[in-house]
């Protein structure tokens, strides 16, 4: 590389033009200027296009949040309240069967993702307290109102432990029970 003495009127040209070939300094100028205007005029369009495209996912976002494809972000920071909780939430549909449960309950139920999902959770109850459990999860009367009961689980190490479940209903709009939401704690 060489460096150039300010004070001098001419500029290596550079390979293009043979060795040794000077710009003149006025032409190094014009260039120079011409590629701060265009990188000027592209840092514009790229601001340009940057705010085009925020406002399009914006949009986008707040489309699929009025259908209810995405949760608003009150239930986002229920879900994320849940989810740091140091207790087990859930919730079931009006049939009992799981739509929701936090990490804290398959730590507690020692189970996994797809256990949850399948209804495999169930099978960690003990068979003492089994059909017990099951008739709590669909009996219309209990979902009804808020309730509370104990449950001995067997985890994959063969320990019992022994939880508490409390619940309330869920309802619609219309004062409906479509569901219940609930807590388990181990005791």
């Amino acid at each position: 590389m060489r460096f150039v003495d300010p004070s001098t009127t001419h500029e290596p040209r550079g390979q293009d033009q043979g060795p040794g070939t000077l710009v003149p300094r006025a032409a190094l100028r014009v260039a120079l200027s011409t590629i701060s205007k265009v990188t000027t005029e592209h840092a514009a369009e790229a601001g340009t296009l940057r705010a085009r495209a925020r406002d399009a996912v914006r949009r986008a976002l707040d489309r699929a949040i009025d259908s209810g494809a995405l949760p608003d972000a009150s239930e986002a920071r229920v879900r994320a309240l849940s989810d740091g909780s140091p207790i087990g939430v859930y919730e079931t549909d009006c049939r009992g069967s799981l739509v929701y449960a936090n990490d804290r309950m398959q730590t507690i139920w020692d189970v996994t993702h797809s256990e949850l999902s399948d209804g495999r959770w169930i099978e960690r109850v003990l068979p003492s307290d089994a059909a017990r459990f099951v008739a709590w999860l669909q009996d219309p009367a209990g979902r009804a109102s808020s309730r509370e009961d104990s449950f001995h689980l067997l985890s994959r190490d063969g320990a019992t432990r022994h939880v508490r479940i409390r619940s309330v209903p869920r309802l619609d709009g219309d004062g409906k029970v479509i569901g219940i939401v609930g807590t388990v704690e181990m005791r």
